[in-house]
């Protein structure tokens, strides 16, 4: 497992890391959201809505390199196509990890200054 499935993993056993489409748009629109996941196999849809609703909030939206099956298995789930990081902290954490040019993932959304 890479160092960034890791800390999601730390990160949902802390309870700051929330899963599916209907709970990340909650927890964003509450203000509780401070990142927003994708697998890299995530539908056009959840693609979309999950575009539209990081330039609503201004979170940070990042696609992950692995697949929805992959990032469930890292998360004790089946499969995770959306996540949200509830936490400041771990969202910083996570974000320093995926700016990393190794990580593989991609910045679909930054934060709107």
């Amino acid at each position: 497992m890479n160092d960034l499935l890791g800390s999601l993993g730390l990160c949902k056993r802390a309870g700051a890391l929330r899963t599916g489409e209907d709970t990340v748009r909650s927890e964003v629109r509450s203000g509780r959201g401070k990142l927003i996941l994708l697998s890299h196999d995530a539908g056009d849809g959840a693609v979309k809505r999950a575009r539209a609703l990081a330039h609503e909030t201004g979170i940070p939206l990042w696609r992950l390199p692995e697949g929805k099956n992959t990032l469930g298995a890292a998360l004790g789930l089946t499969m995770v196509s959306i996540a949200a990081v509830t936490d400041a902290g771990f969202a910083g954490m996570l974000l320093k990890k995926l700016k990393d040019a190794g990580s593989g993932a991609e910045e679909v959304l930054g934060k709107e200054d």
